[in-house]
């Protein structure tokens, strides 16, 4: 099975999301940066390596495992991957510049 990693960030009561490009599944979609977790590869590794190649921001402190979510196809009978996904506190927007 497939599997995707990525990391919400979350800012009093904002959250960072990536506007999907054309050449994905679900083009203009909205999402928090993630990707897919490479073979041998710790998803929580996979989700810093993601965040990074995807935001060009820096990890600030710890991220925490917040969930695992079923990725399904578009009429959602199949699941197709699994999505680690991890939370990072900021305290300030601008310490993500």
């Amino acid at each position: 099975m497939k599997r995707y990693a990525g990391i919400i960030v979350r800012c009093n009561n904002k959250v960072l999301l990536c506007k999907r490009n054309s050449d994905t599944s679900l083009p203009g979609h909205w999402s928090c940066p993630a990707g897919s977790v490479e073979d041998n590869e710790d998803p929580k590794d996979g989700a810093i390596r993601e965040f990074i190649e995807e935001t060009d921001l820096p990890i600030i402190g710890d991220i925490e495992f917040a969930a695992i979510v079923k990725r399904t196809n578009r009429d959602g009978s199949e699941v197709k991957g699994l999505l680690y996904c991890y939370l990072m506190d900021v305290e300030e927007e601008r310490t993500l510049h």
